[in-house]
C-alpha cells in the first residue's frame, strides 16, 4: 500500500512538470502574439499619423490654391452661386 501511494505520488509530480512546462510554453506564446498585435497597429497608426501631421499643410496649401482657381475662373465667367457651391464643398470637406 506504502509502495502505491509512492508510485502515485511519483507519477503525479512527473505530470505535474510536464503540465507546468506545456503552461511555460503557452504563457511564452500569448506574450509574443501580444507583441505582435502591438507591433501590427503600430506598423499601421504611425504612418497615418505621420501623414496627417506632415501632409496636413500641404492640403491645405492645395486646397488654398484650389479656391484661388476657382475664384478666377468664377470671375471670368462671371457668376457667384458655383464660388458659393465651391467653397461650401470645401468647408464640408476640411471637417
Amino acid at each position: 500500500m506504502e509502495e502505491e501511494l509512492k508510485k502515485l505520488i511519483a507519477e503525479s509530480h512527473e505530470l505535474n512538470k510536464k503540465s507546468y512546462e506545456m503552461l511555460k510554453k503557452v504563457r511564452r506564446y500569448i506574450i509574443i502574439q501580444q507583441i505582435t498585435t502591438v507591433l501590427k497597429i503600430l506598423i499601421v497608426l504611425v504612418p497615418l499619423i505621420l501623414a496627417v501631421v506632415y501632409g496636413l499643410p500641404y492640403i491645405k496649401e492645395g486646397i488654398e490654391a484650389y479656391k484661388e482657381t476657382m475664384s478666377t475662373v468664377n470671375e471670368l465667367k462671371g457668376t457667384t452661386t458655383s464660388e458659393q457651391f465651391n467653397t461650401k464643398l470645401l468647408e464640408e470637406f476640411l471637417r
